[in-house]
């Protein structure tokens, strides 16, 4: 799944449009509950290397809430990542345009937003 796609989704599957919050940072994006306006999501472009991979080749991320029970073994995952500049135990990082599967971003887009709610 690559951003245009994961946003894509989210408004087909939500209602929700993202929001760029950041005048120095337009790439990057923030997905909020529509209720309560907590953000469930955040879409941000950064260096392989602050990932802790080899490069500093721009990359999407997507930084999704998590079960702090779940969060350390879904980082053994090859694409997720603890939380970029999140709380490590409460956000992963998810590689865009990976080998993680649609059907787990997808499924942890909607335990993010319930996490969040």
């Amino acid at each position: 799944m690559n951003r245009s796609e994961l946003l894509a989704y989210v408004k087909n599957e939500y209602g929700i449009e993202p929001e760029y919050p950041w005048m120095s940072m337009p790439d990057n994006a923030i997905l909020r509950n529509t209720h309560n306006r907590k953000w469930f999501a955040a879409l941000l472009h950064v260096k392989r290397s602050q990932l802790g991979l080899a490069g500093d080749e721009p990359v999407d991320i997507v930084n999704l809430k998590v079960d702090p029970a779940d969060g350390a073994a879904l980082t053994l995952g090859d694409g997720i990542f603890p939380g970029y500049h999140m709380n490590h135990r409460h956000w992963i990082s998810v590689l865009l345009d990976s080998n993680v599967p649609d059907g787990l971003i997808e499924s942890l887009i909607a335990d993010s937003r319930a996490l969040t709610a």
